[in-house]
Formats: structure tokens, C-alpha cells, sequence
């Protein structure tokens, strides 16, 4: 009873908004964070922000989109929220007090790989895999820049739909053997994806080392007066969500 009177209380402070806004938020497939926008799972970001800005009476639309094509978009004005940004994804952008979720970017090998990540001189050599405009915070991003493109395809950056997919066959044909993603996403795309052949041959794999750990957010345009409200909607609201308990129970949703 006492979490549901939190919860109550909650849904009756954030009804402050002067007018109800339509607020769009734009991501790329990125589960369990965010997800199929038509799914009645649209991912752990998207729910929470639905039920707090709603709540506040806005409408909340989520466009999926090609993640480089959605920060440059957000950037300009013409959407107002990104989903799952880092803030070395998004500098300049406006972003809640905190994160909704901690993320951690992880190195996904083949379970019979003995290659492991404990300092950056063991890169050498390794064909990884990241998205094109992927945060993955400021030293590995140095990194990036440093070794894409090289002769030796040390990193490839890939952009566009079903980058997991993609990244699998990529692996099944030995042109990569290192794939950097979400410690939570990679897992969830292979658990969801097993019919694929490719999958089958990686559905063993392991995580052979962790970058540091960084804030998940939902960041909003710099270009929008209403993006500092819906900031702080987010911030007052995730703290209340927390504490009635429902913010757990959209988690294990994901499960």
C-alpha cells in the first residue's frame, strides 16, 4: 500500500505542465533499452519516459532511426528527446539530473576465443565491431578515430538497421571477432534472434572485458525551450518511480 501511495503521489505533482506538448524521442533499436516502437515491449527507456511525461499530460510519440541520422535531427530541433544517449553521445544537449539506467560497453567474443580486455595494448590486433557515431566514451572514442579505416580493419563501424544481425555474419565470416556493445544488449538480441543460423554458431559466447561504466539517458534538443521542462519532469519523476516500485517492475519486464 505504502508504494502505491508513493506512485499516487508522484502522478499528482508532475500534472504542472501549462499545455500538453506532442514529445517526440528518436532512437535506433537498442534492447532492451529501447525497442520496436509497434511492440507492447518498446524497451525499459521508452516506458519509463512514457508513464512520467504522460503523466505531466504530453503525448509521447518514439520514432526508431539510424542513431547518427537521430543526434543530428534532435540537434536541430525538428525531435525532441534521444533515447539512450551517453553524454559524450551528445554534448551541448540537454539532459536530465540523472541517468535513467548505467550502462556498460563490453567486449562479446566466441565462447572458445581466450582473448581478454584488461588494458588497451590488447586491441592490437583485434577486428572490432561499433556503431558509427556510437559513444563509447572519451578514451575508446579517441581510439576510434585513431584506428578506423586502417588497412588492418582494426575497427569497422557499421550504421543502419539490424547492426546485431549484421555484426553476427560479419563474425560467422571471420571478417570481425570482437563485437563492443551494451552488456545488456548484446545478450538480448541473441537470446531474440537465435533462428538465425549465424546465431546458432555464436549462441555460446562470452564477455572478455568492460569498458567503464557511463549514465543512460534520455537527452533533449538544445534547440527547444521546452527541453529543460521535460528534463526536469524526467529527473523528478524517475525518483518517485523508483520508489513506489514500478520502475523495477518495467525492468523485469526485460527479464
Amino acid at each position: 500500500m505504502k508504494k502505491w501511495m508513493i506512485l499516487i503521489g508522484f502522478l499528482a505533482t508532475i500534472q504542472q505542465s501549462a499545455h500538453a506538448d506532442e514529445i517526440t524521442l528518436v532512437a535506433d533499436t537498442w534492447c532492451p533499452y529501447s525497442c520496436d516502437p509497434s511492440s507492447d515491449q518498446p524497451g525499459i527507456l521508452i516506458e519509463v519516459a512514457k508513464i512520467i511525461l504522460e503523466q505531466a499530460g504530453h503525448t509521447v510519440v518514439y520514432k526508431e532511426m539510424n542513431w547518427a541520422r537521430a543526434i543530428k535531427e534532435i540537434k536541430k530541433g525538428t525531435f525532441d528527446g534521444l533515447v539512450g544517449a551517453y553524454k559524450s553521445d551528445a554534448p551541448g544537449f540537454i539532459f536530465p539530473a540523472q541517468p535513467i539506467m548505467i550502462s556498460q560497453m563490453s567486449f562479446f567474443i566466441s565462447e572458445d576465443d581466450p582473448w581478454k580486455f584488461e588494458a588497451y595494448d590488447d586491441l592490437k590486433g583485434r577486428k572490432i565491431s561499433v556503431i558509427n557515431e556510437y559513444s563509447y566514451g572519451k578514451k575508446f572514442d579517441a581510439y576510434i578515430q585513431k584506428n578506423s579505416n586502417k588497412g588492418d580493419q582494426t575497427i569497422q563501424e557499421l550504421s543502419g538497421a539490424d547492426a546485431t544481425k549484421r555484426r553476427i555474419k560479419l563474425m560467422a565470416l571471420g571478417r570481425i571477432d570482437t563485437i563492443l556493445e551494451d552488456w545488456l544488449v548484446f545478450p538480448y538480441e541473441i537470446k531474440t534472434h537465435q533462428e538465425m543460423a549465424e546465431f546458432q554458431k555464436f549462441k555460446s559466447f562470452k564477455n572478455a572485458g568492460n569498458l567503464l561504466e557511463a549514465g543512460s539517458y534520455i537527452a533533449f534538443s538544445p534547440n527547444k525551450e521546452s527541453s529543460k521542462l521535460y528534463a526536469d519532469l524526467l529527473s523528478k519523476g524517475l525518483q518517485d518511480l523508483k520508489a513506489s516500485g514500478k520502475f523495477e517492475e518495467i525492468i523485469n519486464k526485460y527479464k
